[in-house]
């Protein structure tokens, strides 16, 4: 379930900030593509402690309710993972040509008829592409997942590190073969 919302949290981003650029080309609108990149560069480690310094931040009761809660950890999965989206997204774009969105235009259709009626179409497989590959990272995601769960919750990758942490490898054994099979 985390890893279909943070999916698809991500892939939208992805479209939005990919679409905006589209739309009108300016060198800020590029500057935020590539800082939406910016966080598969970091280890989740580092996107989790950015998710607690912005937890920290706000007023102490939202900070309170989102620090150790599935808010928090979808929150740090798609600033992780929008880059995948965005990539993916951005490339299903650069096929379409420009003379799709003068034609489009030349008819009458403003920016969201544009998006709805003509470029989410053609980019239907570019935005499940980037889903599946935000999903799969996700459900492969661990120092995040590990720093920001709920207590309680436990993913394939908790239960992995967890049972392998106790040398049960004999349990860890079908979680990981799920995650491999999802990788698949």
């Amino acid at each position: 379930l985390l890893a279909f919302i943070a999916a698809g949290l991500a892939a939208g981003v992805g479209v939005v900030v990919v679409y905006a650029v589209r739309l009108r080309p300016s060198r800020t609108r590029r500057i935020a593509v590539r800082g939406a990149a910016l966080g598969y560069a970091v280890p989740g480690s580092v996107a989790a402690a950015a998710v607690f310094l912005v937890a920290d931040q706000i007023d102490d009761p939202l900070g309170v309710v989102l620090t150790g809660t599935l808010g928090a950890l979808v929150v740090a999965y798609v600033v992780r993972f929008t880059a995948l989206a965005v990539g993916t997204v951005e490339a299903g774009l650069a096929a379409t040509p420009a003379s799709i969105d003068m034609a489009a235009r030349s008819l009458g259709a403003g920016p969201s008829r544009l998006l709805a009626d003509v470029h989410l179409p053609l980019l239907s497989r570019a935005i499940s592409t980037s889903l599946l590959l935000v999903f799969v990272e996700v459900v492969k995601e661990l120092p995040a997942t590990a720093l920001l769960r709920p207590l309680g919750l436990d993913t394939l990758s908790v239960a992995i590190w967890e049972a392998t942490k106790e040398s049960l490898y004999e349990t860890a054994a079908f979680p990981a073969l799920c995650m491999v099979g999802v990788g698949l």
